[in-house]
């Protein structure tokens, strides 16, 4: 089975009234996180986001730098592109 993964860097806003896709800041994609950035609660949520987006399961998704700051980097591991919702906006700010 051959595994692919890309990253994705997003920037997020916490303690937003809902957690959506709210654009482009800088490059990075935004992110309005409705949880708190207490005891790692925005990070969980920005993961479960994620992946209901991209229609994946969390476990997939791992951050791998940005643990205690708005921008973030996460790491998207899947073992078939073809299971991954490319229509979502999050697709176009995807590097492989």
């Amino acid at each position: 089975m051959i595994i692919l993964s890309f990253t994705l860097q997003v920037y997020i806003q916490p303690n937003a009234r809902k957690t959506e896709i709210s654009g482009e800041h800088n490059g990075y994609v935004k992110i309005r996180i409705q949880a708190q950035a207490l005891d790692n609660r925005a990070n969980q949520a920005l993961v479960k986001f994620l992946a209901g987006e991209l229609n994946i399961k969390p476990a997939s998704i791992t951050l791998i730098r940005g643990h205690k700051s708005r921008l973030k980097t996460v790491e998207i591991c899947v073992s078939e592109l073809s299971r991954v919702n490319r229509s979502s906006v999050l697709f176009r700010f995807i590097r492989l």
